[in-house]
């Protein structure tokens, strides 16, 4: 992405020189985890309900629920134990200093409108959605304090209701720009 695509996308779009990602779900652990792998590539990261360590309990776990559920092996994200230690933002988030960075999670807690979305799916479905937020509520909060702790400037907005789906993600895209957008004009 960063070696072979960047400069493809760069030599054929216009651009002002200014790169940033946001992501959501295993789209945001994906994009912090690029983003400090690659120290100054990107100037603005955003991730909205991630989960950034892939070492600590409910990192692992968060990989285990969603590659294992759809019959994958887990073991085979990061091939080497090194990959695993290498891609844990949580453990090492220095290549992320100077990166605009915003962050979000809410606590789990299904809304009215979440209720009205979920009301004609499984109840595993709200369950599911509830327990990946709840969980990447807290590895958001490792993460922002890890952060804090190597003196890494950065914002983390925690929403008091919502649970993993696109009701809560939708309207969390452009709090996530606005939060890194100007790093990137």
């Amino acid at each position: 992405m960063t070696e072979e695509l960047a400069p493809i996308v760069e030599a054929e779009v216009s651009n002002n020189g200014k790169r940033g990602l946001i992501g959501l779900s295993m789209g945001a652990s994906g994009a912090v985890m690029m983003a400090n792998n690659n120290p100054g590539f990107f100037d603005g990261v955003a991730g909205i309900s991630g989960c950034y360590s892939t070492q600590d309990a409910i990192g692992r776990g968060t990989a285990n629920l969603t590659v294992g559920n759809l019959g994958g092996n887990p073991n085979y994200t990061w091939s080497t134990p090194e990959a695993w230690s290498r891609n844990d933002v949580v453990s090492n988030p220095e290549g992320l200093r100077g990166t605009q960075l915003y962050l979000s999670a809410a606590t789990g807690e299904i809304t009215d409108e979440e209720l009205d979305h979920y009301a004609d799916k499984p109840i595993t479905d709200q369950i599911a959605g509830s327990l990946l937020e709840a969980g990447s509520r807290q590895c958001t909060g490792d993460l922002s304090a890890a952060l804090t702790e190597s003196g890494i400037e950065h914002t983390t907005d925690y929403l008091e209701q919502g649970a993993h789906g696109w009701p809560m993600f939708v309207p969390q895209l452009q709090p996530a720009w606005d939060g890194i957008k100007s790093a990137l004009q």
